[in-house]
């Protein structure tokens, strides 16, 4: 494994995941209060920051030699759709609004579709392990 491009493309990912994320939650969906915010901005930094570590960990693995930013958007979308079911189902264990599931299962997988389109940049075409 490159460490060094690893360590880049983690942190690249970590930026877009957000990026996206703040901006999402500014402008797309503000049905979040400000104090539920708050209160979970630790955990959502850790999670985002382990998303990005394992997407970047994960992504040479599986390169398959296509365009890196289209295999970044798969890997990128998968982790998405991973981390949407899993929140999904702890908000609706908790009885959150039908809307904020959807919203927040589209915001995930959107938010994964960028960051793997990051990390797939950064790699690049170098990223098949050898």
């Amino acid at each position: 494994m490159n460490w060094t491009r690893y360590i880049l493309a983690a942190i690249g990912g970590f930026v877009a995941l957000a990026v996206v994320g703040m901006l999402w939650h500014m402008v797309v969906s503000t049905g979040i209060d400000s104090k539920t915010v708050q209160a979970a901005i630790g955990g959502v930094i850790v999670g985002d920051a382990l998303r990005a570590l394992v997407l970047a960990y994960i992504y040479p693995i599986g390169y398959k030699g296509a365009d890196a930013w289209m295999e970044g958007l798969k890997f990128g979308v998968m982790m998405g759709l991973v981390a949407g079911l899993t929140a999904g189902t702890a908000l609706a264990v908790l009885t959150q609004p039908m809307g904020l599931l959807v919203s927040e299962f589209i915001f995930l997988v959107v938010q994964g579709a960028i960051n793997g389109i990051v990390v797939g940049l950064i790699y690049g075409k170098q990223a098949a392990l050898k």
